[in-house]
């Protein structure tokens, strides 16, 4: 992992996204959240819009008045200095940074980083980590840098990941995994790493460090290509290896692509080869680099060879090549995204291509393959059934083999040639008898079906049904806040009356407000205060669907007579609590409104819940208090003195106050009924409050 801080303040703006970085200092003691982790890509968007940004600054300063005297002038560049870069090493001196699973681990075995000689070391990192958070029941994960930024990179990791997630599913009982993809990626790997259940959110740029928080755990990916192993196994193994499970006890046909495809895309290719007769074959001589694809001249020559062999061929391609003939079928300016590329490779009845996304899109759809290879050996897809692969010649003594790229485009065209020469000894009769086999393999039932047909982008799980309500997805069970819940329901069954009213203070879920709603009525009023934004959508949502009956008032801000609160945010795809304002370690501001500002003239009862702190909501109240005299009703309060403020606060405006302990033990927590004096009480269960 990376992590780097910008010297300065500074704006990125690119075709895939804008971002603002706030700078500091190095010098200076630097904060968490201004910190920003790497995932691919995003440092070098930084450090270009830097030194633009200074070179601007340069440029302004050069054009402004030569009489300006600048011989205390400060050189910026040189005063701030470049984007500086931190290890993952420097992350863990900060508790609550997460510990990282997998082939490399942190926080379970010792200081720093520990590279794993066992087999399979995730299953102890995931029970450990259930140790390390006995009362949690949903756990949040991130995947760093998922999966490079390849297609075919994000595919077969994502293969790999389903296997990993098998095994999270034996250790954790709720979970979710956050893609943090490479900035630099591919944009269509949202779709291949998306459309999964147990999929939370999709990000192409990096969470700041205090951000990053929010995750009990994190797999990195960061740096693929130079990682250990990367080239000595195949790389859906090594991506499993790399998680910190054993791929020799993963059976192949687990180890198949599975693909989704959105269904427009699909239904736009299939009109383009619905009027193509015979067998198609769609040829792909194009790589993302010139190290794994046919030399451009000679793609052509190629094609007219396979043509000429084969007089049933329909040779179909999406790009260009230098060739006319009536067999060859030219679609490029028609498959236009990669999409419509994967769409493609799903329907036609053959594929001839180089070492690229195309192979593994092949094998998901069960598409008869050959693939071309110039950097890797034959065996390096042995899961892929319907696949035959050939080297070029003398592959293995080429300088490029075992490699992904080579540096750059100077030593490229050193070697160059020596590629073109062991291009043009390709075989095409051997290309097509071997396309030949794989189709007659396919006749055979097949028994993977990895093609998945999605409408629209990936969504994670906002909320969940319930007959309650809607529910945030992971809220944890708590029978205080359940028996909060009840007590107060019953309260409000026996103080309110139709055509009241009623302030409601962070309810947190549905369930209450609906009571309080269908006990008001059609001519009552209801104001809830509620500042957490998601559990306010949904209780709309529930209100508008079930007591759109009643004159609701909505306040975002919470009462106090102060100006502004601080609270922590909350993730709803964290695990949740209705009794915490939030589980981020970023704080929110929110506005204040005491209730006194309503000018309420007629209040029937004042509900006010954890995590509100009771009173301070009723000090904002106190003037409404004297001049409607409404019953007042807390819960649940955990202590004592905090029963006693409460009805220290109440008494003096003429209430009687009572409590009721709500799990019917007297050291558990508490409810709490203010209410006139001049009102008689015979609440079962109540024990009233009385000071010596």
């Amino acid at each position: 992992m990376r992590v780097f801080l910008v010297p300065e303040d500074v704006f990125v703006a690119t075709p895939r996204y804008s971002r603002h970085y706030r700078g500091k200092s190095i010098s200076d003691d630097v904060p968490v959240e201004l910190l920003m982790i790497d995932t691919g890509g995003e440092f070098d968007n930084v450090s270009k819009a830097l030194a633009q940004q200074r070179e601007k600054l340069t440029n302004t300063d050069s054009q402004s008045d030569t009489l300006v005297d600048k011989t205390n002038a400060v050189d910026t560049s040189s005063q701030n200095g470049d984007v500086k870069l931190f290890s993952e090493q420097n992350l863990l001196g900060w508790s609550p940074f997460p510990p990282r699973l997998g082939r490399v681990s942190t926080r379970f075995i010792g200081p720093g980083l520990h590279m794993h000689d066992e087999l399979a070391p995730l299953d102890a990192q995931l029970s450990a980590l259930k140790d390390r958070y006995p009362q949690k029941h949903h756990f949040r994960i991130a995947a760093v840098a998922s999966f490079g930024t390849n297609l075919g990179d994000s595919l077969i990791g994502m293969t790999a990941m389903r296997i990993v997630v098998e095994t999270l599913r034996q250790h954790l009982p709720s979970f979710l995994i956050d893609m943090l993809l490479c900035t630099s990626g591919n944009p269509a790997n949202v779709d291949i790493v998306g459309h999964e259940p147990w999929v939370g959110e999709l990000h192409t740029t990096g969470p700041s460090v205090s951000e990053f928080a929010r995750y009990d755990a994190y797999f990195d990916f960061t740096g693929l290509i130079g990682l250990p192993r990367i080239t000595e196994i195949p790389m859906v193994d090594w991506f499993i290896w790399w998680s910190g499970l054993d791929p020799v006890t993963v059976s192949a046909d687990r180890k198949r692509n599975v693909l989704n495809i959105p269904w427009t895309a699909w239904t736009q290719v299939s009109s383009l080869l619905q009027v193509i007769p015979g067998r198609r074959v769609l040829f792909n001589p194009q790589a993302s680099v010139p190290l794994r694809s046919f030399p451009v001249e000679y793609a052509a020559t190629f094609a007219q060879k396979m043509l000429d062999k084969d007089l049933d061929l329909q040779l179909v391609i999406d790009k260009p090549i230098n060739l006319q003939h009536p067999r060859l079928v030219d679609l490029s300016g028609k498959i236009d995204s990669p999409q419509k590329f994967e769409a493609l490779i799903a329907q036609v009845d053959g594929l001839i291509t180089v070492d690229t996304f195309a192979i593994h899109v092949a094998d998901a759809a069960n598409v008869p393959t050959v693939g071309l290879l110039t950097t890797i050996p034959p065996d390096s897809y042995p899961y892929y059934p319907l696949q035959y692969s050939l080297l070029i010649s003398g592959g293995e003594e080429l300088p490029g083999y075992r490699k992904f790229k080579v540096n750059d485009d100077k030593e490229w065209e050193q070697i160059k040639d020596l590629y073109v020469q062991a291009w043009e000894k390709l075989d095409a009769g051997e290309v097509l008898n071997g396309l030949k086999n794989m189709m007659e393999h396919r006749r055979s039932p097949a028994s993977h079906q990895g093609l998945r047909f999605v409408h629209g982008p990936h969504h994670s799980v906002r909320y969940r049904e319930t007959p309650a309500g809607r529910l945030l997805p992971f809220e944890s069970q708590s029978s205080t806040w359940d028996r909060a819940v009840i007590c107060q329901g019953n309260m409000a069954s026996s103080l309110l009356k139709p055509g009241g009213s009623a302030v409601v203070i962070a309810p947190g879920q549905s369930h209450f407000p609906l009571v309080v709603a269908e006990k008001l009525g059609v001519d009552g009023i209801l104001h809830l205060f509620e500042p957490r934004s998601f559990r306010r959508t949904l209780i709309g949502m529930d209100m508008l669907d079930r007591a759109n009956h009643i004159e609701l008032h909505w306040h975002g801000s919470l009462p106090s007579n102060t100006t502004q609160l601080l609270i922590p945010g909350e993730d709803t795809l964290c695990e949740t609590n209705p009794l915490q304002w939030g589980n981020l370690k970023k704080q929110r501001r929110i506005e204040a409104q005491a209730i006194d500002a309503l000018e309420l003239h007629v209040l029937s009862v004042l509900f006010c819940f954890a995590p509100m702190p009771h009173l301070l909501a009723l000090e904002s109240a106190i003037e409404t208090l004297k001049r409607t005299k409404s019953a007042v009703v807390c819960a649940p309060i955990t202590t004592e003195e905090e029963l006693r403020q409460i009805a220290t606060f109440l008494m003096p405006l003429g209430y009687q106050c009572w409590v009721e302990y709500i799990e019917q033990r007297e050291d558990g927590p508490m409810m709490l009924l203010g209410i006139s004096d001049h009102i008689k009480v015979n609440g079962h269960g109540l024990k009233q409050i009385v000071f010596s």
